[in-house]
């Protein structure tokens, strides 16, 4: 039973149990808010009764309570997730399940070195799977930075993306070359990537060796991590990710891009306490907005704007001093500034 990337509420009937020869259950990237999976749901090796896979987005802050070694938990919430959050503490909260192998992720999104199976589950379970065939970048003129799109791609997630998925399941849309890894490159002109979803290159204006100059993909169910080869993206001015459920940190190979200006990554849900790199703050960007206010989640001494994402009740009380302290603004100022003025801006519309 797969009811994953939907809009579910309410309770998870036990009467699922009864189910004797039901393996696999996956609910992850819904709405729930009070759900629960019960015990008699879970996998007993013992006895080779209940679910053997059964995923649900049921790490803290999320939606479904699940007992231990049961679930394979994502951080994955769909971006229209309510805003209301359980009241449980992290603590109270499950763990990644000890079976699920280390080297993977806690969501079930795999990178492209991974098998399209989960070891010690089901061949059967289906996977969101965002593996790209690296020879689709050959014949670009700028094949590093093919490939690190591609490399963006995989490691946020693109199968579950809104908008420019590969899979066309996905997309709500269907704008001729939006697609991301479509269109035959041709060596010497514009490479395809100009004209995926949510890329910009050079305004546009060029027709050969151009470059990404922007990303913008505000709001898009981007999940999972961003890569350090973003790094290799030289050309960039501009890059908006906010909206989405970008987790883990943001990589100090982002102040290799001594071109950007723009970063904006509020409304997002990064480790809490993660400090933003100072090769980052060495840039001097014109606008940078992470959700760095209160009890929110980055350290960041050279924010322009701080987001304005509701914090978790289990969030630590204290931040950093570094950490803005007066209400961000929703106009950053010219330069970066260690104290914004009023509330952010929260991304624009691709």
């Amino acid at each position: 039973m797969d009811y994953t990337n939907n809009l579910l509420t309410g309770v998870i009937p036990t009467d699922i149990e009864r189910l004797s020869s039901l393996d696999v259950l996956l609910l992850h990237n819904n709405q729930y808010t009070d759900a629960e999976i019960t015990s008699d749901m879970c996998y007993d090796s013992s006895a080779d009764t209940g679910i053997a896979t059964i995923t649900a987005d049921c790490l803290y802050p999320f939606y479904v309570t699940c007992p231990a070694d049961c679930c394979i938990c994502t951080n994955s919430a769909p971006s229209d997730a309510p805003s209301t959050l359980p009241s449980a503490s992290p603590s109270a909260q499950p763990q990644t399940p000890t079976a699920l192998p280390s080297e993977l992720p806690t969501t079930v999104f795999l990178p492209s070195t991974s098998p399209t199976e989960l070891t010690g589950f089901p061949s059967t379970s289906p996977i969101c799977d965002s593996t790209v065939d690296r020879t689709s970048c050959e014949g670009f003129t700028l094949q590093t930075s093919c490939l690190a799109l591609a490399d963006f791609y995989e490691s946020t997630q693109g199968c579950q993306w809104t908008e420019g998925s590969i899979g066309s399941s996905r997309r709500l849309s269907d704008i001729p070359g939006s697609t991301w890894f479509s269109g035959t490159p041709t060596t010497g002109a514009k490479d395809p990537f100009c004209d995926w979803y949510g890329i910009a290159c050079e305004n546009g204006s060029c027709t050969s060796g151009c470059d990404v100059t922007k990303i913008d993909l505000f709001d898009n169910n981007l999940g999972g991590n961003i890569p350090t080869q973003i790094g290799n993206l030289v050309a960039l001015v501009s890059l908006d990710f906010s909206g989405n459920n970008l987790t883990g940190s943001i990589p100090a190979e982002l102040g290799n891009l001594a071109n950007l200006e723009i970063l904006t990554v509020d409304d997002n849900d990064f480790d809490i306490g993660i400090t933003v790199p100072e090769e980052l703050c060495d840039l001097g960007l014109t606008q940078f907005s992470t959700d760095c206010d209160g009890d929110y989640f980055v350290v960041c001494s050279c924010c322009t704007d701080c987001g304005d994402q509701v914090a978790p009740s289990g969030s630590p009380s204290n931040v950093s001093s570094e950490t803005p302290s007066v209400a961000p603004s929703r106009t950053p100022s010219a330069a970066p500034s260690t104290t914004p003025s009023a509330a952010p801006t929260v991304g624009g519309t691709p």
